[in-house]
């Protein structure tokens, strides 16, 4: 049996005498590039590239380690590293450049496995840190001369803003000093502008009194090499430079509700004359009733703060020779507290909107599903910040209608506006604006008849997604109180 055994052998093998060679299965490591060059790139920001592990071999290749080592490595870093291969397979390497600082960045990638012809294979890595793409401000002028202007006529000219860098230039903000003759007609307070971008500003001239005027408008942005960009104001060959100077102290962490002060107190006039001080309410959320009440004396004034959005207040004083500041302004936005939060205005005193939130498509005017005028604080929920709330009902449109639910719960909530009465006032403008968790997530407005509902559209919650619906509003034929 042996012998048959070995003969067998011997046969299957075809045994001649000369040595016997056996294919055998091994991986093979292959790599798609042997160097990876980042190029220049600006100094504390991430770049990411990708080389490609192939295993051509017909066995599983095992990764035992993959290493960033030299000089450099500090820049490099790997985000996932494989440990094995399969036949075929074809797998991505990532890897992160972060220059530290204006410098080259010399590595290389070691890469040890069960290869058995290149058990240790080696890629280049080279970076270099750079101030990378940046904005570059350009002015048109650096001068506007306006020339002679009787007083009380009005000239305007205007200089162009211009970004010649290769990133996006961000404008922060600007402060005009000297005469307050002059008025920007543009504001470029947060403007972005893109490479190679540029837009105009409007300057006015006014003068209000004999004398030349003078001043000056400085533009503060990100441009690394020009963070401040001044534009000199001339009119009718300039003056002192002795002008009032406007001095606001601003509200901050506002709240609904909430009255605040502005205090100009701190208006001062290089020449210590008296002044009067010239107040404005400049910008007020759509709906909202705040204003200022006055005299010329008043060294600050005091505002309600009675919806969401951005107030912003002016103040501009002058001496009693005639000579007026620029304006100081105060601008500042108020976010309500609650997880939704809805209001509706309208501008049309004898018209009557009404405002809905209902948690089913279909359940206006129910006690159990419609949060509206007639069911202002709806029991929904056990838990009372889960309720909704109508914190107000106008008639009028004097003030907006607002509803809001401190807290939601899992659902859908139905945004819908009803044209109650017109009292004769026809067809109106309705505006509605919906905030999720603090942020004006939209504003619609449309054009609606006597007893028309406009269905608007829903939140879903938690997914905090809105769904416009924007339906034509349509005749209401049902029931217009709650049942």
């Amino acid at each position: 049996m042996r012998q048959f055994g070995l003969y067998t052998v011997c046969m299957l093998m075809a045994c001649t005498g000369n040595e016997v060679k056996v294919n055998e299965l091994l991986p093979d490591l292959a790599v798609s590039q042997d160097l990876v060059d980042f190029g220049e790139h600006k100094v504390g920001e991430t770049l990411n590239d990708s080389i490609q592990l192939i295993n051509a071999g017909q066995a599983e290749l095992s990764i035992s380690s993959i290493e960033v080592t030299g000089d450099g490595a500090s820049a490099f870093s790997l985000a996932e590293v494989p440990v094995s291969i399969a036949v075929q397979e074809v797998v991505d390497l990532s890897i992160d450049f972060l220059p530290a600082g204006l410098e080259t960045y010399d590595a290389e990638l070691v890469i040890l496995s069960n290869d058995e012809e290149k058990p240790e294979y080696r890629v280049a890595l080279i970076g270099i840190g750079g101030l990378g793409p940046l904005p570059d401000i350009d002015l048109s002028e650096m001068v506007l001369d306006f020339g002679a202007i009787a007083t009380g006529e009005e000239s305007i000219l205007f200089f162009i803003v211009r970004n010649d860098g290769t990133a996006p230039l961000q404008i922060d903000r600007t402060e005009q000093t000297g005469s307050g003759a002059f008025t920007f007609l543009t504001d470029l307070d947060g403007q972005t502008l893109p490479s190679g971008v540029e837009t105009s500003v409007v300057v006015s001239y006014q003068p209000m009194q004999d004398q030349g005027d003078q001043g000056q408008l400085t533009i503060f942005s990100d441009d690394p090499d020009e963070a401040e960009v001044s534009v000199n104001l001339i009119g009718n060959g300039g003056g002192e430079s002795t002008y009032p100077v406007a001095t606001v102290i601003c509200p901050s962490n506002v709240s609904i509700g909430e009255q605040v002060t502005i205090d100009g107190g701190a208006s001062s006039d290089p020449s210590q004359l008296d002044l009067t001080y010239h107040w404005s309410a400049l910008q007020v959320p759509v709906g909202s009733s705040a204003s200022l009440n006055t005299t010329t004396e008043s060294t600050f004034v005091n505002m309600d703060v009675d919806l969401a959005g951005t107030y912003q207040v002016g103040l501009v004083v002058e001496n009693t020779n005639g000579q007026r500041s620029p304006q100081a302004e105060c601008l500042w936005n108020v976010e309500p507290a609650a997880d939704i939060y809805a209001e509706l205005s309208w501008q049309d005193t004898q018209a009557d909107f009404d405002l809905h939130l209902s948690t089913t498509y279909d359940g206006l005017f129910q006690f159990e599903s419609d949060c509206c005028w007639c069911n202002p604080e709806p029991a929904w929920s056990s838990t009372s910040l889960a309720n909704p709330v109508l914190l107000n009902d106008s008639e009028d449109g004097s003030e907006a209608e607002v509803i809001e639910v401190a807290q939601a719960e899992d659902g859908e909530y139905y945004f819908r506006v009803h044209y109650f009465s017109d009292n004769g006032a026809g067809s109106s403008d309705a505006t509605l604006r919906i905030y999720v968790e603090g942020l004006l997530v939209a504003q619609y407005s449309e054009t609606m008849t006597h007893n028309q509902m406009w269905n608007v559209g829903f939140v879903r919650w938690p997914t905090r997604i809105l769904a416009e619906e924007l339906d034509n509003p349509t005749d209401w034929v049902s029931s217009r109180t709650c049942q």
